[in-house]
């Protein structure tokens, strides 16, 4: 059965993984919302199938977008809850995306700047 998915859905995958390719490179900031359009949610999820199924490219793509728009972003703009989050906190989800990017040496950098920036807010 895992099969049948698998060939079913790799058109609509690899349509998904060509449309990303073109768009992340000239695409210039993250959107930032509390709703499936949120750019990092996006990143993560499209980084776990990049691994899943070995593709170095795509994964590099990835990872290089997420380090240009989140690597320097220690006083992240994402002013939360304003009430229209469906479920993900814009910069939580950043979190979670520059867990599986960084090295844990500099993610325990980003993540210790933005608690303060937190606490300072």
């Amino acid at each position: 059965m895992a099969r049948h998915w698998s060939r079913t859905l790799q058109p609509l995958a690899d349509a998904f993984v060509e449309r990303f390719t073109e768009f992340l490179p000239k695409s210039t900031y993250p959107l930032r919302v509390g709703t499936h359009f949120n750019m990092a949610f996006a990143l993560t999820l499209s980084l776990g199938y990049a691994r899943t199924v070995r593709d170095a490219a795509f994964e590099r793509l990835l990872t290089d977008t997420a380090t240009r728009w989140f690597r320097d972003d220690e006083a992240c703009q994402a002013w939360e809850p304003v009430g229209d989050e469906f479920f993900l906190l814009p910069s939580l989800t950043e979190a979670v995306l520059m867990r599986h990017v960084l090295p844990d040496d500099a993610y325990c950098r980003i993540a210790r700047a933005l608690s303060a920036a937190s606490r300072a807010a």
